[in-house]
Parts: C-alpha cells; structure tokens; sequence
C-alpha cells in the first residue's frame, strides 16, 4: 500500500520499475510482518494473526440469501475493514516518527481505500506482483515515480518499534489503532483543505483520548495511574466510576488541568476545538484551515499525554493556489 506520493524508505529512490525488494520491516507482536520497499510501499502479511485469511461462504442459488452466508460476508468485511485500519495504524506511526525527527509538517499524504491495495507473493525477501496491479500504487494519480524526500530506514524501525509499544498497552478502552487511524485521517483531510471534516475527526479523537487519560491519571477510584512519569499528576480528591462515565468533554479537560496532566495552554487549545465542533455539528458553521490545524496540535498534544510517547509528530500543513 502506498500511503504518500512525497517519501520513499531509504537513501535513495528506487528507480526501477521491477524493484521490490524489502529494505526493512519487523514482525509485531500481533503477529502481522511489515515490510516496506524503497519506493515507499508498505507490504502487509497476516497470515500469523487474527487479520489473516478467512474462510468466505458463497451463495449461489435462487431466492432468499442463507444467514449463514450473510453473516460471512459481513466477517469477510469485518476483517478487510480492520486489516485497513491496521495498516493505517502502522502508517502514522512511521509518518509520525519522521515528522518529530524531522521537525516538520508531513506532506503528500494518503489515506488509500481497499481498491488501493495490491496482492502480491512473498519469496527470498521479495514481492512478486503483476506490473499492472502495483505500478498504479507506486505512482498514484499518475504522479512523478521518484519520492522527493526519504525516510531512513531508522525512522522506520522507530516507528515500527512505536507501534508495538503501543499494542502492547492497556489503555483503559482508547484503543490506539482506532485513534491513530483517526488522526491519520484527520491530516489527509486538513492536506487536502478540508476543514471541517478534518476538526470533526480530531474532536472525536481528542475526547476519546481524554477519556482514556483520565482513567490513567490515577485519580478515579480504585484506579492506577498508567501515565508516564513525565506527565505527573497533582493529588486530587478522587472520583467515583459513575462520575467519570458522565463527564463531559470540558470537564474532563478542566479535571485534567486541574491535576497537572494539561497545561492552560493545551486546555485553552481544546476549548477552542470544542466550540468549534459544537458551531459545526449544531449550526452547521464551517471550519476554518486555522481551526483544523490547531486541532491537529491538540490532538497530537492528547495522544502524547495518553500513550507517554512524546516521539511523535503527526501534523500537515495545506497548500493553496492564489
């Protein structure tokens, strides 16, 4: 899958057309081996995970389709859709990676569909596919064939180390595939100008992720805290499970400032997500790119805290034509 036209993997460009050698990649402990190659594709096996091949029941008579089959198709699906978002998972945290060891906006990103994807035959640490089914990957929209920028393999492997990191936590029901497939998508969306359905993804991340950090922080009842050291958390008097269920989202950001998790700043920065969520679901005002970009650095700034991983930076800028 190919989820950038800007990078490729490596120190330089893979110019060859037939060049499908994987020039790093590690197995997580879910058991799904990731491969990249060096003209910027990531290469997915399940076959040793939950995400792997599955049997699929055919119907091929006359009138009313069995429950049986139905309920096929719909795990047939089920297991597409979660070996999509994986591989989306997987992706922001290698894009992520290189964004903080950069020090700059991602660019050129993708969030490809399920047409996107290629089948291909792995032998002797390469990939065997037809021309006519990965080329279109490699140069998508009929774009320029060589990457403009690399990502070292080092970055990848940090962000592959990253992403097993976080699969190996509990974090008290914020799942992190979901949320970083989530934020992927909110960067694709603010790149590609719009706003609004961008702010709208970050604000359905952003209290998610306070939710889980609140169950982390140490201060419900019963509770240990999870979060890193370098988030402390001031004593507070503690809360019940049932008030915590029926927090809303400026509550929990106001508990969370109150014990020293947020800072003023990132708080002030969720207020202004949240009325701007609230303006677009409830009047149907439009946001603007400013909005949507500070909600991109308030929900990177709540997915830091949450996972204590400061070793990532997903965020894009916009392009405009005047």
């Amino acid at each position: 899958m190919n989820f950038s036209n800007s990078y490729y993997f490596g120190e330089e460009p893979a110019i060859e057309r037939n060049n499908l050698t994987a020039v790093s990649g590690a197995t997580l402990s879910n058991g799904v081996d990731v491969r990249c190659t060096p003209d910027g594709l990531l290469v997915f096996d399940c076959t040793n995970s939950d995400l792997g091949s599955v049997e699929r029941l055919v119907f091929q008579g006359q009138g009313a389709v069995p429950d049986e089959v139905t309920a096929s198709n719909d795990h047939v699906f089920d297991i597409q859709r979660r070996r999509m978002t994986f591989a989306v998972y997987v992706a922001a945290c290698i894009y992520g990676t290189h964004g903080r060891n950069s020090h700059s906006a991602l660019s050129g990103m993708r969030y490809p569909s399920l047409g996107d994807m290629a089948w291909i035959t792995i032998a002797d640490g390469k990939f065997i596919s037809r021309p006519e089914d990965i080329d279109p990957l490699r140069t998508p929209g009929g774009g320029d064939a060589l990457r403009k920028m690399p990502i070292p393999l080092a970055t990848v492997a940090q962000g592959l180390e990253l992403a097993d990191r976080l699969l190996a936590h509990d974090f008290n029901n914020a799942d992190p595939i979901q949320l970083l497939a989530m934020a992927y998508q909110a960067v694709v969306l603010h790149a590609a100008q719009h706003a609004s359905a961008s702010l709208a993804l970050s604000a359905v991340v952003v209290e998610a992720a306070s939710q889980g950090t609140i169950w982390a922080s140490g201060i419900v009842n019963n509770t240990t805290k999870t979060l890193g050291a370098v988030f402390p958390t001031q004593f507070l008097g503690s809360k019940s499970r049932n008030e915590v269920r029926s927090m809303t989202q400026q509550t929990m950001a106001s508990a969370l400032r109150d014990c020293g998790v947020f800072s003023g700043y990132l708080y002030e920065r969720m207020e202004n997500l949240r009325n701007a969520r609230n303006k677009l679901m409830h009047k149907g005002n439009d946001a603007t790119q400013r909005q949507s970009g500070e909600a991109l650095t308030a929900m990177r700034d709540v997915l830091q805290i949450l996972f204590s991983e400061p070793g990532f930076e997903l965020n894009a800028g916009f392009t405009m034509r005047f």
